[in-house]
């Protein structure tokens, strides 16, 4: 999500960051699905050992090795390159990231977005060298809209860790094997609260 949001187009940040936390749920959801496809398919098929087990930590690598391939084109984030003094490689990504080329030949959005980049970070390392941060987080959170805001969105993740709810999602399986479930219902109710995670 951090570089998502560091390489979308300000307009287009909140939908994209809320975009990957859909994916991410989507994910598991299919995960959840193939794993349970794969719940009672132990012993042997095609003369080759094929256990469930194993076909799903198998498939898992799919995933991750598609991601480690995708990650090979992708360009680093320009606030990344402008940390690190390369302030006209940033310009480039932004350009490629943008694609805002007026008629004259100027990329005027890439280069106001990385005047303002730059001068973000200018800001960010004096504050850090004083007390400025502390007094403008103290008027952000002076602000009534952005009080609510913090209120509700730390309330639902105190909520969704004090719930308990990643370790029954995790042992689902087994907790409804424990409440009496045979293999093939267990598997179907498991499938079935999954789904209703979207």
């Amino acid at each position: 999500p951090v570089y998502v949001a560091e390489c979308a187009p300000a307009s287009l940040r909140g939908p994209m960051v809320t975009a990957v936390t859909l994916f991410v749920t989507l994910g598991q959801c299919g995960a959840g699905l193939i794993c349970g496809a794969f719940a009672n398919t132990d012993g042997r098929h095609s003369s080759v050992y094929f256990s469930g087990g194993r076909a799903m930590l198998g498939l898992a690598a799919f995933p991750g090795l598609f991601m480690i391939l995708g990650f090979a084109f992708l360009p680093e984030s320009p606030r990344w390159l402008v940390l690190n003094g390369r302030e006209e490689e940033a310009l480039q990504v932004l350009r490629s990231l943008r694609r805002g080329i007026k008629e004259d030949g100027t990329d005027d959005v890439a280069t106001r977005e990385l005047t303002e980049i730059v001068e973000g970070m200018a800001e960010e390392e004096c504050e850090e060298n004083g007390i400025h941060m502390w007094v403008k987080l103290k008027d952000m959170l002076s602000h009534l809209p952005t009080q609510r805001a913090l209120r509700l969105g730390c309330g639902l993740m105190a909520l969704q860790q004090l719930s308990g709810i990643n370790t029954v999602m995790y042992y689902a399986g087994t907790i409804y094997e424990m409440d009496g479930f045979d293999g093939k219902q267990g598997t179907s109710t498991n499938i079935k609260s999954v789904l209703s995670n979207l």
